[in-house]
């Protein structure tokens, strides 16, 4: 009889466990098709039991390393994983107020020592889907408001600002090694050809 009682409760916790797993409240990444081809947000929600839950860049970077080291892809269909860390509408004086906003808490200057080079750093921009933006217009915006301690380096910036405009959103995430890790590609990072 005891054997059948272990059985129960097996079953009953894989039961429960399963309907966890169903429950959209707890899963931790849900997907947003934005009707753009080859493009989807999925956005990350940590479980409100984790103490210190890791940030999107954390769990981005946690993929894309471990293909940079081993060459391994372990995902079949996706491309880039770019995370999104600030978002807004886009156009251009939106994106120069989230900017202004973030853009000093990344990129801290030191106004005492304006000379002293604390980093080199690029400014990534794409956009699918959404209105026509100058380049350099939008390049500009941002890079007016980095302290002149960080110098442009487009090719090996230790840190990069990428801005993405997809549809109607403009989004805005600072990465370090963007360059390094071949902008996120993870077939240029494991050695895949696209065919």
């Amino acid at each position: 009889m005891e054997g059948a009682g272990k059985a129960g409760n097996a079953a009953d916790a894989l039961a429960a466990e399963l309907k966890e797993l169903k429950d959209p409240e707890h899963r931790k990444f849900h997907t947003h098709p934005v009707g753009v081809r080859g493009v989807i947000f999925l956005s990350y929600h940590p479980p409100k039991h984790e103490a210190n839950p890791p940030d999107i860049v954390e769990v981005v970077m946690g993929v894309v390393k471990p293909v940079a080291e081993t060459k391994v892809l372990k995902c079949k269909h996706a491309t880039r994983l770019i995370p999104v860390q600030h978002s807004c509408f886009a156009s251009l004086e939106e994106l120069k107020k989230l900017a202004g906003e973030q853009v000093p808490k990344e990129y801290p200057g030191d106004p005492e020592n304006p000379e002293k080079q604390l980093a080199t750093y690029s400014i990534f921009f794409e956009h699918r889907a959404s209105a026509k933006f100058d380049r350099m217009a939008v390049i500009n915006a941002v890079a007016d408001l980095v302290p002149k301690n960080y110098k442009v380096d487009i090719k090996h910036g230790t840190r990069t600002v990428v801005v993405q405009m997809v549809k109607s959103t403009c989004c805005l995430t600072f990465l370090d090694g963007f360059n390094k890790y071949s902008k996120l590609n993870l077939k240029q990072l494991a050695g895949v050809s696209d065919q």
